[in-house]
């Protein structure tokens, strides 16, 4: 999904809907000041300081991996702690893609599935 992810995020940058260099709080209320400025393109390039997941629950299976309404998601992945200053190392997360996620949505106006669907899948046959 992350080649997908990173797929729609360059179509909607293409198309003008999106802008590579956008902050995360043009998309969402209350962003935590560390993460505020957190970019697009820092989180194409997993360049964030986010963790891998979430969050772990006590049965230690991650919380990423369970489903959960937006709002639980942006609360777990905006309550971390940094693993450093955005843009100036690199850590895989899939917390940042979540987000990703979740601005595509935003800007499209659709689900995550849908633009899938009719944006990468139904043209590939």
């Amino acid at each position: 999904m992350k080649d997908f992810t990173r797929f729609l995020v360059l179509e909607l940058v293409d198309e003008g809907g999106l802008e590579l260099d956008d902050p995360l709080s043009g998309f969402f209320e209350n962003v935590p000041e560390d993460k505020s400025h957190i970019t697009v393109r820092q989180l194409l390039a997993h360049r964030v300081g986010l963790t891998a997941y979430h969050g772990e629950r006590t049965d230690s299976v991650p919380a990423d991996h369970l489903i959960m309404s937006e709002a639980e998601a942006r609360s777990l992945i905006f309550s971390q702690q940094l693993l450093f200053d955005p843009g100036t190392q690199y850590s895989y997360s899939n917390s940042g893609y979540t987000l990703l996620a979740m601005i595509l949505e935003r800007v499209s106006g659709t689900s995550f599935e849908s633009l899938v669907e009719h944006r990468l899948l139904a043209p590939a046959g």
